[in-house]
């Protein structure tokens, strides 16, 4: 029965979207929070170990999925969601397939992209939530912020790392000029690529140098040469000290707003630093991420395989005392990343 009320599109190219059937399963697996609706997906892996057969459990939390997602698009107006070969897509109605598409063509790069690091595939399909309003995507991602935060760093879309819902969330003006499309597919790629790097729980900066990386070679680069942070020593010192570099190696400065822009471009400047000088092939840079661990924001793992310390190559790009600069796990004061 499972399969028949939801089997799954084989086809790349081009992509079958339909109409799902909604409300199928138990409500109490869609709590409501801030006129949003949301999935428990531990109950549905409660209800799975007891009642449905291990052949048919990747069909039922697709089609989990998908209920959760048409419950949330009752939420909003004019909200739709189509099911598509990798991801069940909701978006602003007339949307929802071009979206899906977009999601499958930049999926299969960014896989290509990471292909000796990404994780496995997946046997069910991965959330993607595009909304048409910003306060549509602050009102829906804000259930999964500490609520004792006064502020947090805006964003234009967020991998939310959940071990069995992820999700990939974002917003954008959809139906407008071209380059707003652009613009979503660059927050699709980059989302897609934490997607694929989550199995490997990553330091926060890596991961995000990764993606920017990634978004650069599928998409062409809209940005100036990440090297060329060398050019502006006297802004970066300006931002980074000894003391917040900390915050750049657990990740915290991703989330603070006056660090948040500067860490992503800062990120970026080392992964490619990283594979342009230190990488004599992909298999040395993809040795490394394997290794790298977010306890010590990768130092051992970086130490071991390039015989230096993450220091020196801050040093490189700020100038000042490689030992100023290296991760100093002994002086973080919160829980792990």
């Amino acid at each position: 029965m499972i399969r028949r009320l939801f089997q799954r599109p084989s086809a790349f190219e081009p992509v079958e979207a339909r109409a799902l059937n909604a409300h199928e399963l138990d409500p109490a697996w869609f709590p409501e929070e801030n006129g949003c609706v949301y999935l428990r997906f531990d109950l549905v892996e409660h209800y799975l170990r007891g009642s449905v057969p291990e052949q048919d459990r990747s069909d039922f939390r697709a089609l989990a999925i998908a209920d959760w997602t048409i419950r949330l698009a009752d939420c909003f107006p004019d909200y739709s969601v189509v099911r598509s070969q990798h991801f069940v897509t909701l978006a602003p109605t007339g949307h929802e397939t071009g979206v899906a598409k977009n999601a499958e063509r930049i999926g299969k790069q960014v896989r290509s992209s990471l292909s000796k690091v990404a994780g496995s595939p997946r046997d069910y399909p991965l959330a993607v939530l595009a909304f048409g309003e910003a306060d549509h995507y602050y009102s829906y991602i804000s259930a999964f912020y500490d609520s004792s935060l006064e502020t947090y760093a805006m964003s234009g879309g967020l991998f939310i790392e959940d071990p069995q819902n992820a999700q990939i969330v974002f917003h954008g003006a959809f139906g407008l000029e071209t380059a707003q499309h652009d613009v979503s597919s660059r927050v699709l790629a980059h989302e897609l690529c934490h997607a694929e790097l989550f199995h490997l729980q990553l330091p926060m900066w890596l991961e995000e140098g990764i993606t920017q990386d990634v978004e650069d070679s599928i998409l062409n680069p809209a940005y100036e040469e990440p090297l060329t942070v060398r050019a502006r020593p006297q802004r970066n010192r300006e931002v980074w000290s000894p003391q917040n570099i900390q915050k750049l190696w657990t990740g915290l400065a991703f989330f603070e707003p006056e660090l948040n822009e500067f860490a992503y471009y800062f990120s970026r400047a080392l992964v490619s630093l990283i594979r342009s000088e230190l990488c004599r092939s992909p298999a040395d840079f993809a040795s490394f991420l394997v290794e790298a661990g977010r306890g010590d924001a990768g130092e051992k793992a970086f130490i071991d395989t390039f015989g230096d310390s993450l220091g020196v190559l801050v040093e490189e790009i700020l100038g000042g005392d490689s030992n100023a600069w290296r991760p100093q796990p002994d002086s973080w004061i919160f829980d792990s990343q």
